[in-house]
């Protein structure tokens, strides 16, 4: 679900697109967790609707900052130069 609201946030989709595109898109799949490929929607739309209700703005915002944090640490293990400010950088 978490996952879904990234990809929501990040791509400016609604509920219902996310939702729709998650079960055609290998690379979301993976995103979210997945090993294998599922051409089936994961939740239905409404569902994000409850779950962030669920977890209110508090933890929709705590969610957007740990993985804007981990994906980071991601960054910078594939391409420790990628994330360095172009004068931090050595060529």
């Amino acid at each position: 679900m978490t996952a879904l609201l990234m990809l929501n946030h990040i791509r400016n989709l609604s509920d219902e697109s996310v939702v729709e595109q998650w079960a055609k898109n290998a690379y979301y799949q993976y995103f979210s967790g997945g090993q294998v490929f599922k051409a089936k929607a994961p939740c239905e739309a409404s569902e994000l609707v409850h779950f962030r209700k669920r977890i209110g703005v508090e933890g929709v915002k705590l969610n957007y900052s740990k993985a804007s944090v981990s994906m980071e640490k991601e960054a910078k293990k594939l391409r420790p130069d990628i994330v360095k400010l172009p004068e931090e950088r050595s060529y």
